[in-house]
């Protein structure tokens, strides 16, 4: 039986993909990005209020300022492209490094050190003194204020954790 080019060509054109427009195309390269699965394009610089965009470098994803270099501001990403947290300002960033040095240091010990807690046991425990819900207990997405608050919380219940922190606040180098 023989079948004629135009019924094969229509056969096969109906489980195609419809062929994009021009514009089509152009819109969609923009929103592609690095292409990685948890890529966001709605983030927005905290500095100077551009856009930010997902960026590799030898040290892993990132965000940054789509207004680089006049703007080098820049934030995380895991390595599936979600950031991590939310970007924040300078003064914002600045506290969730101290707030982060600190708390990590519950369960982070250094040579010769026994941790107070597991991270498991740190994290329920921050919950439970900030009454946050789970999605909530995320330093990355801490304001100063919070910061400031879990800085005060971590010394107030482990007491010997605070010298760690004045030896840290005192390192000008760090900042």
């Amino acid at each position: 039986m023989a079948v004629s080019k135009a019924v094969l060509e229509d056969l096969f054109e109906t489980r195609l993909p419809p062929k994009p427009a021009v514009e089509d195309i152009s819109l969609r390269d923009e929103k592609l990005g690095l292409g990685f699965p948890g890529e966001r394009f709605d983030l927005v610089c905290p500095e100077c209020g551009a856009g930010m965009k997902l960026r590799n470098s030898k040290h892993g994803l990132f965000y940054g300022c789509e207004k680089y270099p006049a703007c080098k501001t820049s934030h995380g990403a895991y390595n599936d492209g979600r950031p991590k947290g939310t970007p924040g300002d300078k003064a914002t960033r600045k506290a969730r490094i101290h707030a982060h040095r600190i708390f990590d240091r519950l369960w982070n010990s250094k040579a010769g050190e026994k941790p107070r807690m597991t991270r498991s046991q740190a994290y329920t425990w921050m919950k439970k003194a900030m009454k946050l819900g789970d999605s909530e207990a995320h330093i990355g997405t801490f304001t100063v204020e919070q910061c400031e608050k879990l800085v005060t919380l971590v010394q107030k219940k482990f007491p010997g954790v605070r010298n760690v922190w004045d030896k840290l606040a005192g390192d000008k180098d760090l900042f």
